[in-house]
């Protein structure tokens, strides 16, 4: 009697899963929340990450998208990119991107006289960014949720950018 219900509760699961992962899938547009983690291999830090994303479906394989990145470094970091999306697979995506990367940072060096800079003023300075990355889609009731791993290229240094994309497909 347990070996039934167990195998009519796995059949129900998984056509269940199967519908929703279809019907959140073929949407057009999709809009994500990241949360996780760069890690630095230049400066050999880890910091935390928040981003936005969002990615317009052309058809079943290809999609272009806007992604954006707020890097909680000792430094304020913020990436703005343009990406190409390759679906593979229904729930399988890689993209690349490139864009820029802004960052403000703060003099640490004490006023001189060659110098016009004091300590603790600010400079803004921006970078070339390329990214390539993948993710793959759980769908659960037109939401989704993304593991998702990316390199970043920013002045000739690599990061790798990790965490969990939040998305919903409109």
């Amino acid at each position: 009697m347990i070996k039934s219900i167990t195998k009519i509760s796995i059949i129900i699961f998984l056509f269940t899963f199967t519908t929703l992962h279809f019907a959140a899938g073929n949407k057009k547009h999709h809009v994500g929340v990241f949360a996780g983690a760069t890690s630095n291999l230049y400066l050999e830090h880890t910091y935390f990450t928040l981003g936005v994303d969002y990615e317009y479906r052309l058809n079943h394989s290809f999609g272009l998208g806007l992604i954006g990145d707020y890097v909680m470094a000792d430094h304020a970091e913020t990436l703005l990119m343009g990406g190409i999306f390759y679906h593979p697979i229904s729930s399988l995506k890689i993209y690349v991107g490139n864009g820029v990367a802004l960052l403000t940072e703060v003099n640490k060096a004490t006023e001189h006289e060659d110098n016009n800079e004091s300590e603790g003023e600010e400079k803004s300075v921006s970078y070339y960014v390329f990214r390539l990355g993948t993710g793959y889609d759980f769908h659960v009731s037109g939401f989704s949720v993304t593991p998702t791993v990316a390199w970043d290229l920013i002045n000739g240094h690599s990061s790798i950018v990790y965490g969990l994309t939040f998305g919903i497909g409109f």
